[in-house]
């Protein structure tokens, strides 16, 4: 019976602990517009994130739930455009209620800002949303001139592998002791 209760408790712990800070990996994609408003031929971006008609795609981690918004805790940062990591270190991660147009922006260390703009809220109160859902975005930035680039893409916000493998570990944990109980009680009928 005590190994039961250890066993219950120990399931409950995993599921409970794997949620209450698990990591959620933020990631996205998307092309540029074929015409970024103010393209430098010479330079060969318009930004040092954007290009005309090139892929543009990060990802990060959060702890879920953040402390602060903006938060600056953000881990295994990466954009790329066109396949090739480009921009300085994320300082921090802007998210914006639905009512303010809703999305998130990308602060540089750098001060250069990429704002990815979709209408739903995924963490200004502090508790990230996760989901199977994909988000179509709108990616924007601005070049020194303060011309707008633009491009288009999606985001999702989902747990971290290893944040699965703890719930499923609880839930066969639970499993397994329903499934005991079960056996016992047939056991004491028969």
């Amino acid at each position: 019976m005590k190994i039961k209760s250890l066993i219950t408790a120990a399931a409950l712990f995993l599921v409970v602990a794997g949620h209450a800070n698990a990591d959620v990996l933020f990631s996205g994609s998307g092309t540029w517009d074929t015409a970024v408003d103010n393209y430098n031929a010479s330079l060969g971006v318009g930004t040092v994130y954007s290009a005309p008609n090139q892929t543009w795609s990060f990802s990060f981690d959060l702890q879920n739930p953040i402390a602060s918004n903006p938060t600056f805790a953000a881990t295994n940062f990466s954009f790329k455009l066109n396949g090739a990591s480009v921009g300085g270190a994320l300082s921090a991660v802007q998210f914006y209620p639905v009512s303010a147009g809703g999305g998130f922006d990308l602060d540089f260390a750098n001060g250069d800002v990429v704002s990815l703009l979709f209408t739903a809220d995924l963490g200004s109160t502090g508790n990230l949303v996760v989901g199977p859902t994909s988000y179509s975005a709108e990616i924007q930035t601005f070049d020194a001139n303060g011309t707008r680039e633009h491009g288009v893409g999606s985001i999702s916000a989902v747990p971290e592998p290893s944040t699965w493998a703890m719930m499923i570990l609880g839930f066969v944990g639970v499993g397994f002791i329903a499934y005991r109980q079960k056996s016992k009680v047939a056991a004491q009928l028969a």
